[in-house]
Order: structure tokens, then C-alpha cells, then sequence
């Protein structure tokens, strides 16, 4: 989180297996227009919700007031928030994550050796590294995966 933002409380709920994440806003923070850039006087705060990045298999939701100003050309409009683009419900390293399996499967059928079992066995692979799953290794040049010493399906 970057100044003028904090994180003012992290709140966990087993039952729903979610994290939420409130962050707030120095109140001697300035204002800007997110199309001018001009300073601009606060006019109201409206709550806003993100998904974020899991924390330990948990959802996570970074939630924060965030303040609209009145622009002398824009009129109202909502400061932008560097964790976000314009419009998303996700934060920005959720869209990041999000995008990267469909990245590297465009790039594997433009690949010479992209046969449908090196494909398969290369998409599988995107998956396995976007998501984390690590605890995943492949044993065998059929592509098939096998849990890592210590670890059982139900983990």
C-alpha cells in the first residue's frame, strides 16, 4: 500500500473463509481529478469493494471509502486508486493473474511444437504456475501429475 493509502484493519471470517481488508485514506491527502489531474475540493465518499489475491486458500476483498471531488471542468468524479484500474472489480494483481493462463496459451498455439498433447501438457503447465499449485509436479512425459511428497488430495 502507498502513502497517501494505508491499511486500517484486517478482519478474517472463518465461516465465510474470507479477508477483508480495509484501507484508508489520509485525511490530509489531496484530491485530484482523474482526467485533468487538477486538485480538486472533496465532495462525498463512496464505498467501494475489490477482489483481491487469495490469502491462504481465504478470499480476499480489500474494501475502502474512496472520495469524489467536484473538478471546475469535470464536475464530480471518483479519485483514482493506484491498486485498481478505472472501472474493475478486481485489483490490478488479481486482473494480472487472472489474464496470464489465457497469455500463455495464445503463445503456445502459435509455438511450432504445439502439438494437442504438447499443448495440453503446456496448458496444464500455465495453469499449475499461475495458480500457484506447486505442490503439483509432473512425473512422466504423458503430463501426468502427482501430489508432492507429503501432501494428500484432501490438503
Amino acid at each position: 500500500m502507498t502513502k497517501p493509502w494505508f491499511v486500517e484493519s484486517v478482519e478474517l471470517d472463518d465461516s465465510d473463509e474470507t479477508v477483508i481488508v480495509t484501507v484508508g485514506l489520509s485525511p490530509t491527502a489531496k484530491l485530484e481529478c482523474p482526467d485533468c489531474k487538477k486538485a480538486m475540493p472533496g465532495y462525498d465518499k463512496r464505498e467501494r469493494r475489490w477482489r483481491h489475491l487469495d490469502t491462504c486458500q481465504y478470499t480476499t476483498i480489500l474494501v475502502a471509502d474512496v472520495p469524489r471531488g467536484t473538478c471546475e471542468k469535470h464536475g464530480v468524479r471518483q479519485i483514482q486508486v493506484p491498486w485498481v484500474e478505472p472501472g474493475s472489480q478486481f485489483t490490478a494483481l488479481f486482473e494480472s493473474r487472472r489474464r496470464r493462463p489465457t497469455r500463455d496459451l495464445r503463445e503456445t498455439r502459435r509455438s511450432p511444437d504445439s502439438g494437442s498433447v504438447g499443448g495440453a501438457r503446456f496448458a496444464v503447465h500455465c495453469v499449475v504456475r499461475a495458480y500457484r499449485l506447486d505442490w503439483l509436479k509432473e512425473t512422466s512425459q504423458s503430463g501426468v501429475y502427482d501430489l508432492r511428497g507429503g501432501r494428500s488430495m484432501e490438503s
